[in-house]
């Protein structure tokens, strides 16, 4: 048999990962994610209509419907603008549910994936707020051991049940893990033969 050692640093066919197969979030989450970005833009829209509105007045009639067709302009611009960065979120986020762990990617400029070892969480909350609620959604937060924040290792828009199922995963391979921790396969036989 003939045995071949890798040298450090250097990658062998062991160590290339597979492709992921990613799954998205409820499509629930679209309409959702509008309208939390929507009620953004136009707080922002109604802070720009009320710095610009005193200028406007002081001006006179001349300018008013120029200033009005800009502000217009404007508006469908940010609209349109919210509908295309929100489309391109949905499709940009994601997870994976592995073996020993969950990937979780998102971001639209700045793409960000983060990978939550089972070995490492603790526990798993879940939140909706008003508006989650609104759609039947659910997040699911991941705290791990080691005092980092739960708030980058999150999944945003599961439904109910995906939420359920991801949950029942996770806390099931958390429970293998700390099964075999505390009983390694060695002892568990040795303990077979004593008796």
């Amino acid at each position: 048999m003939e045995h071949t050692q890798s040298k450090q640093g250097s990658l062998t066919e062991a160590h290339i990962p597979t492709a992921v197969e990613w799954e998205r979030v409820s499509r629930r989450f679209i309409p959702r994610l509008f309208l939390q970005r929507l009620f953004w833009a136009l707080f922002v829209l109604a802070l720009v209509v009320g710095a610009v509105l005193p200028i406007i007045l002081t001006v006179g009639n001349e300018y008013f419907a120029i200033t009005m067709s800009v502000l217009g302009v404007f508006g469908f611009l940010v609209l349109a603008s919210v509908s295309s960065v929100t489309a391109l979120d949905y499709r940009f986020r994601g997870f994976a549910l592995r073996e020993s762990d969950i990937l979780i990617k998102k971001g639209v400029i700045f793409r960000s994936e983060y990978v939550v070892p089972f070995s490492r969480i603790q526990h798993i909350l879940e939140e909706s707020g008003v508006i989650d609620r609104m759609f039947s959604l659910r997040t699911l937060y991941f705290c791990t051991a080691g005092g980092q924040s739960p708030y980058n290792k999150k999944i945003v828009g599961c439904s109910s049940m995906m939420a359920n199922t991801i949950r029942q995963f996770t806390m099931g391979q958390v429970v293998c893990i700390v099964a075999t921790q505390f009983n390694p396969p060695n002892e568990i036989e040795s303990q077979k033969f004593a008796i």
